[in-house]
């Protein structure tokens, strides 16, 4: 047993310890180095390792949504956030003073704060993609805001207009 063996007592020891223990959900087979080979330099639990990867880490959606469909519903929901931000600067609009309300230096934060989104949703959509579901979004969205919140009026061009964006943003989706 000198010879840096393991005695049969002590191996079941460690087989008492190792039983109920389970891998890490990060662990990968070819992160094990054979015996007597240097350390490698793997990345640690939750440290990115690549572009857009990262080991140990529960991902929500992961399983779900790819990368590129979680971009286009956070385009979506940047373009809603985008819209409360016009709400602010349209009600900041209706004062005399408008740099000087509340409602425009809110809706310059609204604004400003979609900024970090963005850089998600660029990293995994092309630029056409995200500018048309944006644009449809919008357009929708400040419609609706118009229409209900301003009791604005849609002519039948306007109508027609939106019916239109939505068949884009079909053929879009469908064929992108």
């Amino acid at each position: 047993m000198g010879n840096g063996q393991l005695g049969p007592a002590t191996l079941d020891k460690v087989r008492v310890r190792l039983q109920g223990l389970t891998a890490p959900a990060s662990f990968k087979p070819s992160q094990v180095r054979p015996s007597g080979a240097k350390l490698s330099r793997l990345p640690a639990r939750g440290v990115s390792s690549g572009r857009g990867a990262t080991t140990g880490r529960h991902h929500p959606f992961r399983g779900h949504l790819s990368k590129s469909q979680l971009a286009l519903l956070l385009t979506v929901a940047f373009s809603l956030l985008g819209v409360v931000g016009d709400y602010f600067l349209k009600v900041s609009s209706l004062s005399e003073k408008p740099f000087r309300t509340a409602a425009f230096y809110i809706g310059l934060t609204v604004y400003g704060s979609t900024a970090f989104g963005w850089l998600f949703a660029m990293r995994h959509l092309k630029l056409a993609t995200i500018s048309t579901v944006y644009s449809v979004s919008i357009i929708l969205l400040l419609t609706t805001l118009g229409v209900v919140v301003f009791h604005e009026r849609l002519s039948a061009r306007e109508i027609l207009g939106i019916a239109l964006a939505l068949v884009s943003l079909v053929l879009l989706v469908r064929f992108a």
